[in-house]
């Protein structure tokens, strides 16, 4: 079964409107025929970017394109952020200088991570200039270094012992050319501090979403409903007692019959005119 057919016949697999915004998993003409990444190369095609495509949908809002790697028959994803949106409390990551040169974030629940170029790391005493990935008897991607400092041995593939997990281990694996990404499991009562104060900012944060307007999901133009217009009669006007004549011998005649009806429809003895 190719991609496209496991799609369906309109290339959707699933639009999932969830509380940060839309997720679309879909084929490429699909993609495009709700208007996002319009004449460009989505991921993996010639010309298109390594990994995300970042673009606007129609209605300007932020999108991210990228190739489906998990789902069969599902060639791409888009993510699509809507403007003026509360931001999410895991987003909302503040960094500062923890020490020179290093920036710390804790901002997630059970670690603290710090980056920063190998010299203000091992100064910092994070980390030791032999302990670093690619250095000899080290892993070349990811060190673990357990809570009395010794590097986690083994096949990488094995599973990690609970020590890996204590507090006061870390890991250490590259940030960039020449900086380091070092994270330090914290203790278990300051975990469950930073897990109460998130689920509380979270909390308030979906408080804050449900009671805004959400935007209408995309939809191909063949699939909109149909502009209707109900077209309004010409409105027909026709003298009360019908078309006055012309010939000397029926004017007589018609003052009458108007006279006669207004009799029925006014009551002159109750009017001072008369």
């Amino acid at each position: 079964m190719s991609k496209n057919q496991a799609a369906g016949i309109n290339g959707l697999v699933e639009y999932k409107q969830l509380d940060w915004g839309d997720l679309i998993y879909a084929t490429k003409e699909y993609l495009q025929a709700i208007g996002l990444g319009l004449g460009l190369a989505f991921p993996g095609e010639p010309g298109g970017p390594k990994r995300t495509l970042r673009t606007r949908d129609p209605r300007g809002h932020s999108v991210e394109i990228e190739e489906c790697l998990y789902i069969d028959g599902c060639p791409y994803f888009a993510r699509i952020t809507f403007l003026n949106w509360p931001q999410h409390p895991r987003d909302d990551r503040q960094q500062f200088e923890a020490y020179r040169g290093v920036m710390c974030s804790h901002s997630i629940s059970w670690f603290d991570e710090y980056i920063g170029p190998e010299d203000a790391l091992v100064a910092a005493g994070l980390v030791r200039e032999d302990q670093l990935p690619g250095k000899p008897g080290m892993r070349k991607v990811r060190v673990t270094i357990l809570p009395d400092g010794s590097p986690l041995g083994g096949p990488p593939t094995a599973n990690p012992p609970p020590a890996a997990r204590a507090p006061g281990a870390r890991w250490i694996e590259r940030a960039g050319r020449s900086r380091y990404r070092v994270c330090v499991r914290v203790p278990e009562d300051e975990e469950a501090r930073r897990r109460a104060a998130q689920d509380t900012a979270e909390e308030k944060w979906r408080y804050a979403v449900l009671s805004m307007n959400r935007p209408a999901k995309l939809m191909p133009a063949s699939q909109l409903p149909p502009a209707t217009t109900t077209a309004q009669p010409a409105q027909q006007y026709r003298p009360l007692f019908g078309d006055a004549p012309t010939a000397p011998g029926e004017k007589e005649e018609y003052r009458k019959n108007v006279f006669e009806s207004l009799k029925e429809l006014v009551d002159f003895q109750q009017t001072s005119a008369y």
